[in-house]
């Protein structure tokens, strides 16, 4: 009956919301997040309240999290459908239908700051890959904003610096992770992250690969006694703020403005929030006894050699792709934004108001 019942909910939800058509003023914002992650709280909401207080209501969006009108695998059809207007998007979820940005995600280990990042995908999407943009206006999607996940870490049970420490491992490790445990020697293993805990306790794995957060997040402060303090990338291809394009058509000039200037506070709230959290995760394991090694030189060499071969073979795969028009162009442009962005990040440091306002300056003031 419970089911049932939700389910019903839910229905009556997307009843409402169709009925209505896809104008402002009648917005719903799906994201399989939990309503207390902090992206919820830092960037969905906030962003929602800013845009309907510069537009007097004209805009007015609706937040729903955990996934009750779609869920992770489900968002990017359900803003095409126009069950919602807009919601969180993850690109390597529907390579098929975002090739162009999906393929971006094998670049996840040239990342060493999160924040570059953010800003480097930002950059390619929004100016420099047409073909990006067209590939989600395909799908109904305008694109306003995207936010890297923190960088990611080893954490294990055990002290993991060298090589021969990896040797043998087990890790939890997905997409371009699995790929560089392997070659590094490790045993990679594709479980959820609701199973790592149990994993973890059990001993069927021995590590794990994601950001330092999840210690907290999946109460793993008991089981791991060593992290790798070395960032070994990111995942970047979060598309956190958008619109449904006939919802953006139904807007006036200065609605669509208002959404675009809300954007940059919001990408820059959102990687604050996420460096921010794990920073913060990082100081209460420390305090809790977990030990964070620097890696040794075979380790660092081994990686360095691995992201070089996993550069070219993503260059191959997007030029075997004929989905995709000019990978070659396209990565070169990630990777040069990458670059631009990792000294303008170094520059900016800690103060949030400096990033935004950089975000601002070099792309949003461009569009």
């Amino acid at each position: 009956m419970k089911k049932l019942s939700k389910t019903l909910a839910v229905s009556a939800t997307v009843t409402a919301a169709l009925a209505g058509g896809a104008q402002a003023g009648d917005l719903l914002y799906s994201t399989f997040l939990p309503s207390g992650h902090h992206l919820t709280k830092n960037v969905f909401v906030p962003f929602a309240d800013a845009v309907r207080e510069a537009t007097n209501g004209s805009v007015d969006i609706e937040v729903v999290p955990g996934g009750a009108l779609a869920g992770a695998r489900e968002t990017l059809n359900a803003i095409e459908d126009g069950t919602v207007d807009a919601g969180y998007v993850i690109d390597i979820y529907t390579p098929s239908q975002l090739p162009q940005t999906a393929l971006l995600a094998d670049l996840a280990l040239q990342v060493g700051d999160a924040k570059a990042a953010t800003a480097a995908m930002n950059e390619t999407v929004l100016l420099d890959c047409a073909e990006c943009r067209d590939s989600l206006t395909k799908h109904n999607v305008i694109p306003l904003g995207y936010v890297s996940t923190s960088t990611y870490h080893m954490y294990c049970t055990s002290p993991v610096t060298s090589l021969e420490d990896v040797k043998g491992k087990r890790f939890r490790a997905t997409s371009a992770w699995a790929p560089l445990i392997e070659n590094l020697g490790g045993t990679p293993v594709s479980v959820p992250t609701s199973e790592l805990f149990e994993g973890l306790q059990r001993g069927v794995l021995d590590c794990s690969v994601g950001p330092v957060s999840h210690l907290q997040s999946y109460s793993l402060f008991d089981l791991v006694t060593h992290v790798s303090a070395m960032p070994i990338g990111a995942y970047f291809g979060s598309l956190v703020l958008n619109m449904r394009k006939e919802s953006w058509d139904a807007m006036s000039d200065s609605d669509r403005a208002a959404l675009l200037d809300a954007a940059p506070t919001y990408v820059a709230a959102g990687i604050f929030s996420y460096v921010g959290s794990a920073d913060t995760v990082a100081e209460e394991a420390k305090a809790k006894g977990i030990v964070f090694d620097d890696s040794a030189d075979d380790f660092k060499a081994a990686f360095a050699a691995h992201n070089e071969s996993a550069l070219k073979a993503a260059l191959e795969k997007g030029a075997n792709n004929a989905a995709i028009k000019d990978a070659e162009a396209l990565i070169n442009a990630f990777i040069e934004n990458l670059e631009k962005w990792t000294a303008i990040a170094a520059e900016v440091g800690d103060d949030q108001a400096a990033y935004e306002q950089a975000l601002r300056d070099e792309i949003y003031s461009k569009l």
